[in-house]
C-alpha cells in the first residue's frame, strides 16, 4: 500500500518529464562538466534540469512536454540558464540503430538569446573540442543564427558530421572565450540558447 501511495503521489506530479541517471552511471569526461541548471523554453523554465542527457535538452519545445530522445524535437530551442562561463555541457546521446541515411540537422547559436560566441562539437568524447573532429565542431561560433554544426546519418563529407548508427555521442558546448561580455552574461554565468532542427526522409 506503501509503494502504491508513492507512486499515485510521483505520477499525480505536475513534474515535466527528465531522465535521470544514478551516480554509479556518471561518464569519464574532463572537469568543470555542468551537470544541472534551469533550463527555459519560450519563457517557462524547468528547474534542476540534468544536462547531461541530450533528451533533457532537445527533446522538447515547451517546458511542459516530455521529452524525445535523439534526434529530439525540431525546433527546439533550450536556453541554459546558468551556464557556468568556465565551464562545459557535454550532453549525452545514442543514436538508434536503423537511423535513415536520409536523416541531418543542424545547431544554431542564436542572435535572439544574446549569448556569448560558442565552441559546439559532436563527438563520441565527453568534453572534446578537438580540430581533428572536422566537420563535427565548430569554434568561436557567434550568436547570429548561423549554423554551427551541421550533422547527418550516413556519409560525411567536410560539410557535414557522419553520425553511426547505435552509437554514444556527447553534444558538446563551451563557451569560446570566459570572458565574453555578451549581453546574457552575468559575473558568473551566462544564458546560452541554442536550436536544433532536424529532417527526416
Amino acid at each position: 500500500m506503501v509503494v502504491t501511495a508513492l507512486l499515485l503521489a510521483v505520477s499525480a506530479s505536475a513534474l515535466p518529464d527528465q531522465i535521470f541517471f544514478s551516480a554509479m552511471e556518471l561518464d569519464t569526461c574532463p572537469a568543470h562538466r555542468i551537470e544541472r541548471s534551469d533550463v527555459s523554453y519560450n519563457f517557462q523554465t524547468v528547474t534542476g534540469v540534468d544536462v547531461t542527457r541530450f533528451e533533457n535538452l532537445w527533446g522538447r519545445v515547451e517546458a511542459t512536454d516530455p521529452v524525445e530522445p535523439f534526434p529530439g524535437v525540431a525546433g527546439s530551442q533550450p536556453t541554459v540558464d546558468a551556464f557556468t562561463r568556465t565551464g562545459y555541457v557535454a550532453a549525452k546521446f545514442h543514436t538508434p540503430s536503423d537511423i535513415p541515411s536520409g536523416t541531418d540537422g543542424l545547431f544554431k547559436n542564436v542572435s535572439y538569446g544574446s549569448g556569448p560566441a560558442l565552441d559546439f562539437s559532436l563527438s563520441p568524447q565527453c568534453g572534446d573540442f578537438s580540430p581533428a573532429l572536422g566537420a563535427c565542431i565548430e569554434v568561436d561560433a557567434p550568436a547570429a543564427d548561423q549554423g554551427m554544426v551541421y550533422w547527418r546519418g550516413a556519409n560525411g563529407n567536410a560539410f557535414y558530421c557522419a553520425l553511426a548508427p547505435d552509437t554514444d555521442y556527447y553534444a558538446n558546448i563551451r563557451l569560446h572565450d570566459p570572458d565574453d561580455a555578451a549581453a546574457g552574461c552575468s559575473s558568473t554565468d551566462c544564458r546560452v540558447t541554442t536550436v536544433s532542427y532536424v529532417a527526416q526522409p
